[in-house]
């Protein structure tokens, strides 16, 4: 699932190539390299670098970050837990529990879950932190 933290904070996550397709100057990125689960377009400009699940990309102005990884169905929940705990043990992010969100919704003919919270980065103060996941397609009606 993708995490995303609005303009004061960052974003990570998981596979929503959406948001990068209008940027000229792109690569495509293979997740995982040796066996691809999904392929994406992340622009030249915002350095993609792998890491151990995925590739990690951040915008130059560093308004977003973004984290694309894979995972099967059953590892799901056990990746969206790694992800809140390394924003908020690592990252010093706070997530105000109370204020969660989910929505599922269709997008690119993939059924999407998101789930999102209100926060606060100690870097970059109040922010939105927000994970997207496709629907595996039993899921789905």
């Amino acid at each position: 699932m993708p995490l995303f933290i609005s303009r004061r904070g960052f974003f990570a996550g998981l596979a929503f190539s959406l948001l990068l397709t209008s940027f000229t100057f792109a690569s495509t990125v293979n997740i995982p390299q040796d066996n691809p689960a999904v392929s994406v377009d992340i622009p030249d400009s915002w350095k993609p670098e792998e890491t151990d699940k995925g590739v990690a990309c951040e915008s130059p102005d560093k308004v977003a970050t973004i984290f694309f990884e894979v995972t099967s169905s059953s590892g799901l929940d056990a990746l969206i837990d790694e992800n809140v705990d390394w924003l908020t043990k690592d990252q010093g992010v706070q997530l105000d529990k109370a204020s969660e969100q989910k929505q599922e919704f269709e997008a690119g003919n993939l059924g999407w879950k998101r789930i999102s919270w209100g926060g606060t980065s100690k870097e970059w103060g109040p922010a939105t932190v927000g994970l997207r996941s496709p629907m595996p397609a039993t899921a789905r009606c």
